[in-house]
């Protein structure tokens, strides 16, 4: 599960141990903004995943993936957005109240 500096929500894993990523969904969100808050939740069944995104006013977005292979929850906070032949973007972020819940 992702979200981008522009916004784009989506979840992807890796095809082999080496290969390359294979995007499973991807949805389309507000940019980040600085000094505003969001709630991220992601809930895993055995068919199907769920990333969402709330703003702090409430308006929640979502990108949904059927995948029986996940093996979850992981949920890992990176600071530097790259892409294949560009130049690294880090950034600064925070993070707090992570939890999990079961079912």
């Amino acid at each position: 599960m992702f979200q981008r500096q522009n916004g784009q929500l989506g979840i992807a894993k890796w095809a082999t141990r080496t290969g390359p990523i294979e995007y499973l969904a991807l949805a389309s969100s507000p940019a980040i903004a600085g000094g505003v808050w969001n709630s991220y939740t992601l809930r895993v069944t055995p068919t199907q995943l769920t990333f969402t995104r709330t703003l702090s006013g409430g308006e929640a977005f979502s990108v949904v993936a059927a995948d029986s292979q996940h093996r979850g929850p992981y949920f890992f906070i990176e600071k530097e957005e790259s892409f294949e032949g560009e130049p690294a973007n880090p950034f600064e972020g925070k993070f707090r109240n992570v939890t999990y819940t079961a079912g």
